[in-house]
């Protein structure tokens, strides 16, 4: 079954996001695109969420949505884990915070769920 990757990035406004045929995922990792995001710096691998394929690094800290599929069938990715962020809570203790703990972030600021609030390092 021929499926279609179509890239999140634009160009410019008004323009169609750019798409591409491929019929497996060695035929996806393979496209141009994909190859451009694999050799960024921190890359570690390619996930997925419903049918969005992001651009994971740095152990998961970074990540970047990079396009969607046409169909997910055949496309045996990883399921994206989430957004996870390295913070100091206001009693001066480091930890990561997973989505499921945050209610809103607003610029370096997050507030949790239980109305605690943290930085973003």
């Amino acid at each position: 079954m021929l499926n279609k990757f179509t890239g999140y990035e634009s160009g410019r406004l008004g323009t169609k996001p750019p798409s591409f045929e491929f019929k497996t995922l060695e035929d996806l990792l393979n496209l141009d695109v994909m190859q451009r995001y694999a050799n960024t710096p921190g890359f570690t691998h390619f996930t997925i969420n419903h049918d969005c394929i992001y651009r994971m690094g740095y152990d998961n800290f970074d990540w970047c949505l990079i396009g969607s599929v046409k169909y997910t069938d055949g496309v045996e990715l990883t399921k994206f884990p989430g957004s996870k962020y390295k913070v100091i809570l206001g009693n001066g203790v480091e930890t990561v915070l997973l989505d499921r703990d945050i209610k809103c972030i607003i610029d370096d600021i997050i507030t949790l769920k239980n109305g605690t609030r943290a930085i973003k390092i």
